[in-house]
């Protein structure tokens, strides 16, 4: 078997590698799928031609202009080319089904937790990015500055400046792992309607709306699940709103892991989106405050994933 090909971006941490979202790839596989794998690096600048040379499709933004982002995956074995660490995921699992990371009709409701879970994080973003600056390369480092601050139209100095507006960002970090639930009353009757339905809503802040989107856990009419994963014709006035934060999410569980005895790709989220990046990236003593959360609980959750996924430090 030929050796699978992950392109990711350098740092200046130990390891290279620093980013949540190819480092998802990487906790699949080599690190637990231990299939044979190689790392090119690429640069910021470099990505946009690179993917382009390679024939890489671009992802759209909402003002419908164009992007290239890592991680993507190339497959010689295949010939196959996938972007995004989700997808990659998916790819991985379907083309090297030996020790899944989506368990049996688990993907609609482990893509909804994906989405929720990293827009959590949203709101502090630019706090994260200050520190993600400080530890790249050049050029790297120059080109995502360049583009971060015409993303938010602010200078770097004004993303997350000490004071109000950073004790602000650690209140939003904290946040996205207390978040109190609010269970909807009328939750126990849809549960117990005919449907085989069995799921939890979520509805959270994004932007300037609310948005709810379906955790569905079992789903029999495969035909009412979109490409995505989603119920379809669902009437938004009967949607029950459920808001776990991850504390919740894992308290409500019967093992160590967000579906019990069962490890999958939602840990490797829960542990990689947030947890791994900000070891990486925020300085010791930032670090060693949000690993003190809870009892140390997210530190052990971090240790678990990388434990499960054999990774090497």
């Amino acid at each position: 078997m030929l050796p699978l090909v992950l392109y990711d971006i350098p740092s200046n941490v130990k390891g290279g590698h620093y980013s949540p979202n190819t480092t998802k790839t990487r906790q699949v596989n080599p690190c637990y799928k231990g299939l044979p794998f190689e790392i090119d690096w690429v640069e910021h600048p470099d990505i946009a031609p690179r993917m382009k040379e390679f024939g890489v499709a671009p992802s759209k933004l909402p003002d419908g202009s164009e992007t290239y982002t890592l991680p993507v995956l190339h497959d010689p074995n295949t010939g196959a080319l996938v972007t995004d660490s989700f997808e990659i995921a998916v790819y991985l699992d379907n083309a090297y089904p030996e020790k899944p990371v989506f368990p049996k009709d688990t993907e609609g409701l482990i893509r909804v937790f994906a989405d929720v879970y990293t827009d959590q994080l949203m709101p502090a973003i630019k706090f994260l990015i200050v520190r993600a600056v400080e530890i790249m390369r050049e050029p790297s480092a120059q080109c995502y500055i360049t583009t971060k601050e015409k993303c938010f139209n602010q200078n770097l100095a004004e993303f997350s400046p000490e004071g109000p507006e950073r004790d602000k960002h650690w209140s939003i970090l904290e946040k996205g792992f207390v978040m109190t639930k609010r269970w909807s009353p009328c939750l126990d009757k849809v549960t117990a309607t005919g449907n085989c339905w069995h799921f939890f809503v979520i509805r959270e802040y994004v932007g300037l709306k609310w948005r709810s989107m379906l955790l569905v856990q079992l789903l029999r009419q495969r035909d009412q699940l979109d490409a995505f994963g989603r119920v379809q014709a669902y009437p938004q006035d009967k949607v029950p709103a459920v808001y776990d934060g991850a504390i919740v999410w894992y308290g409500k569980t019967n093992g160590k892991w967000l579906m019990g005895d069962t490890f999958s790709y939602a840990d490797i989220i829960a542990a990689t989106s947030r947890l791994f990046w900000f070891k990486k990236v925020l300085h010791d003593d930032e670090w060693k405050r949000i690993a003190a959360w809870h009892d140390g609980q997210w530190e052990r959750l971090l240790a678990d994933v990388e434990s499960e996924c054999k990774v090497v430090q």
